[in-house]
């Protein structure tokens, strides 16, 4: 007994000692930064990182909501001009349905939230670089991500209208952050891009292409006045894309939305996917293109779709003498053809049939060809 006293009162002793030797070391041990990474805090801690953070803005604005397709293209699915055979979230908004739990919606608001938030922690931090690194390449930075959070919130208000405009990061007791008002966040959304258009450059090259520009500030500036009925800002704004004088029609349209039109001058600003690579993908042509071409074609034309197509005279179907119901895609605008796989087109090297006593299918893919 006397022996087990001694043991105990000697681990006291040693547990005192111990917990003084804790009082007197660094009293920050257990602050420590992550030894595997940067954190917020040490972020920022030269260009490098700046340029890292600035073009994972791009990557995060690359709206991927259902089976990993782009929602400026999905989005029509849910128009008039389109519509998904899928039962789903999407299906729900094109027949109307939906409401504030609809998983397509939750998650355009999530995404966009996060890509401003990103914004955000790059405007609240990059002072810590002002005057460590190129002046230019500095003020342009801030210009880009200025940029994309209020071509976020132009997405934003003409999706839902009225919603949070959040200009900073938030701290916990911010949580709760009430709607402005349409009108308000179409202010500061016209106001944001007349300030980045002035420092932005008209155009970049080589591994710089996708950048936001100066044409893309003030086109998005024009769209957003336009879309909230400011008339003489919208009509300011397009005439100075043009007076740019960088921007053309592509003289060929089918080409346009290939490889070889990627770089076209139609292009104002594109969101930028790299091909081979597993860094920004998407999976639009699983969507659209047939079983036999390994797709599922869940995304459908409507009709609508393509009676909105003029006849080559200029004139609406219902107006053109060319129009012919019993052959109605002869003497159309050569564009329907490249937006829609019309009957006996080759598309993605298979013959695309809807007659109902097709049974076979020309496969372009073999040679000779296959059936």
């Amino acid at each position: 007994m006397i022996r087990m006293k001694s043991k105990i009162k000697s681990a006291c002793v040693g547990l005192i000692a111990c917990f003084v030797l804790m009082q007197s070391c660094d009293r920050d041990y257990l602050s420590r930064n992550p030894l595997s990474g940067p954190s917020d805090e040490t972020f920022f801690a030269n260009e490098e990182e700046l340029m890292l953070v600035v073009n994972g803005l791009y990557s995060a604005m690359t709206y991927l909501p259902i089976e990993f397709m782009p929602l400026n293209l999905a989005i029509d699915c849910a128009s008039d001009i389109g519509w998904d055979r899928n039962n789903s979230p999407l299906q729900a908004i094109g027949r109307g349905n939906h409401d504030s739990n609809n998983n397509y919606v939750r998650t355009i608001w999530e995404q966009a939230y996060r890509v401003i938030g990103k914004c955000n922690f790059v405007l609240d931090n990059i002072h810590k670089l002002e005057g460590k690194m190129d002046a230019d390449l500095y003020n342009r930075s801030k210009a880009e991500a200025r940029f994309i959070r209020a071509f976020t919130y132009q997405y934003l208000i003409d999706y839902f209208g009225g919603v949070p405009l959040v200009t900073h990061g938030l701290q916990l007791s911010e949580a709760q952050i009430p709607k402005s008002p349409k009108n308000e966040i179409a202010d500061f959304v016209i106001n944001e891009l007349q300030d980045v258009a002035a420092v932005l450059p008209p155009s970049y090259g080589g591994a710089d292409r996708g950048r936001a520009t100066k044409g893309a500030a003030l086109a998005i500036r024009a769209r957003t006045a336009l879309n909230n009925e400011r008339w003489s800002e919208a009509a300011a704004s397009a005439k100075a894309v043009m007076d740019l004088g960088l921007y053309s029609l592509h003289d060929d349209f089918g080409e346009l939305f290939s490889y070889a039109g990627e770089n076209s001058s139609e292009i104002i600003f594109a969101l930028q996917f790299l091909r081979l690579q597993d860094t920004r993908v998407h999976n639009t042509p699983r969507a659209l293109l047939s079983r036999n071409a390994k797709g599922h074609t869940n995304k459908i034309p409507t009709q609508s779709l393509v009676d909105s197509y003029p006849c080559i005279d200029g004139l609406e179907i219902d107006e053109s003498p060319l129009f012919d119901p019993t052959k109605p895609f002869e003497n159309r605008d050569p564009r329907l053809g490249f937006t829609v796989a019309l009957p006996g087109t080759i598309f993605f090297n298979y013959q695309f049939e809807t007659h109902k006593d097709s049974i076979l299918c020309w496969n372009y893919n073999m040679t000779p060809l296959f059936v």
